[in-house]
């Protein structure tokens, strides 16, 4: 155990030091309360620093971090860590929201790996959804323009209906996911909406598309989601304590209606960081996992999007860590990151919990990155003079088109002016780097580039999985 962390460990109460050796005690004994075939070892057996994650627990217990309700790691297929806060256990069913949507996706692809979602010509993903609700076409017809809505649309979000699940919380009936799921025919609700925009061009988040991929998985399969998940997922992955919520006429909720304990959300995690396989038997093709996790439209104001799953790239010590991920409301995640052969699950209290994203990526920034990834010595401090700052002072042109970032002297100091954070104190780090704080929670680095003489080009900024370049205009 590195020095460091033998500091940390003497400063920790005494109370959550006993509940820290439990913790690391179970590397070495099987939890005989939770069955299944996680292998759990120590984290430094695998490389990973246990000093960044008992601080984590440290933070969480102190109020730092509020409202989390678990936090697992696995690294190399094994599970090196394991913590639950408020009163939540390893047995415990966790509402996982939106982490649902992810796991339909994976259905849907099993379903064309075992050829009952088939096309009579061409791709299976260019079939119209006209042709694969069948019970609708007369509703679907109505609209002209949904003759060009395909079911590639339907899973990457990209379906150009008329929907609106941000204006009005969840729970309103305004709120078209609530209004949809309180139907007495959802699909019909979905079906219904105008196209406002070209299938395939524009993301809108829509959980009303994820329910229609309920119906695509019962028609094809002839058993609900539910019922496949259970034999084609769940049973090969030994996931056998869970529940999952119906929508009206039988139909499972792919919305956002799955729990799951966490342990098998990591199994999920797992399976797609191994191309769909789980010891050693092939659960879903690579080809799927390859072909749902894959960006294929930029998000407003977030990272990428595939067929149901997330995907946008980390930045931790000025490496760039890409991730996949099933995201939940309140912060519910499974992440999954192929170059540190890791997965991340999170678990927060749902609903009334705005700061619960906030919290995840400042837990995964401060203390579940740096126990993944060694990055040497710190540097020493940088302190540029009044000329040195000035070259930065400027406006930057967003390259994907939203607002710009401008940059002014402030008190001896630079002050980054985004609209979507306010004005935010510039922190030197080192030559051309600086960060910003986000309610002391988390750091965001905004790295300036050169022109190679001495003036400055462009910048770059990276908040959570979110990277945004701008080109400087003045």
């Amino acid at each position: 155990m590195a020095r460091e962390a033998r500091i940390q460990m003497r400063s920790i109460p005494v109370r959550l030091w006993l509940a820290l050796l439990v913790l690391f005690a179970s590397s070495c004994s099987a939890d005989s309360h939770v069955e299944d075939d996680w292998d759990i070892v120590a984290p430094a057996s695998l490389g990973v620093d246990d000093a960044p994650l008992i601080d984590l627990v440290t933070k969480v217990e102190n109020g730092v971090y509020e409202n989390v309700h678990g936090v697992l790691l696995v690294k190399g297929g094994k599970l090196v860590f394991e913590r639950y806060f408020g009163g939540y256990e390893a047995t415990d069913l966790h509402y996982t929201a939106s982490v649902t949507k992810s796991v339909a996706s994976l259905l849907v692809g099993i379903a064309i790996d075992r050829g009952l979602l088939t096309a009579r010509e061409g791709d299976v993903l260019d079939r119209p959804v006209a042709e694969l609700f069948p019970a609708y076409t007369t509703l679907i017809n109505e609209d002209p323009a949904k003759a060009h809505l395909r079911l590639r649309h339907v899973l990457s979000m990209s379906a150009g209906l008329e929907w609106d699940e941000a204006t009005h919380p969840y729970g309103d009936r305004r709120n078209d996911c609530t209004a949809m799921e309180r139907s007495d025919d959802p699909l019909a609700v979905v079906l219904a909406k105008r196209v406002v925009e070209r299938p395939g061009k524009t993301f809108l988040y829509n959980g009303g598309l994820s329910i229609l991929l309920s119906a695509l998985v019962t028609e094809a399969t002839g058993e609900n989601a539910e019922a496949f998940a259970t034999d084609v997922l769940f049973g090969p992955l030994g996931i056998t304590s869970y529940r999952w919520d119906e929508v009206a006429n039988g139909l499972t909720n792919t919305d956002g209606g799955l729990h799951l304990r966490p342990r098998d959300m990591a199994k999920i995690g797992r399976l797609v960081l191994d191309g769909g396989r789980w010891n050693g038997r092939q659960v879903v093709s690579r080809a799927w996992i390859e072909e749902s996790s894959r960006r294929r439209l930029d998000v407003p104001n977030g990272p990428g999007y595939g067929f149901q799953w997330w995907c946008g790239t980390l930045l931790h010590a000025d490496k760039r860590i890409p991730a996949v991920f099933a995201s939940g409301h309140g912060g519910q995640k499974i992440i999954v990151l192929p170059t540190l052969d890791a997965v991340v699950v999170l678990t927060h209290q749902v609903f009334d919990n705005p700061l619960g994203e906030l919290r995840n990526l400042a837990m995964l920034s401060r203390h579940l990155l740096p126990a993944l990834v060694a990055v040497g010595t710190d540097p020493a401090p940088y302190e540029p003079t009044r000329a040195e700052l000035e070259r930065y002072v400027g406006t930057y042109e967003a390259a994907d088109g939203g607002p710009p970032l401008v940059i002014s002297s402030q008190d001896g100091g630079l002050v980054a002016r985004d609209p979507e954070m306010g004005p935010q104190a510039l922190v030197p780090d080192a030559e051309h780097r600086f960060h910003v704080s986000v309610l002391g929670l988390l750091d965001v680095p905004i790295i300036f580039v050169p022109d190679g003489t001495e003036g400055i080009r462009g910048a770059r900024s990276h908040t959570g999985f979110r990277e945004r370049v701008f080109r400087r205009t003045r």
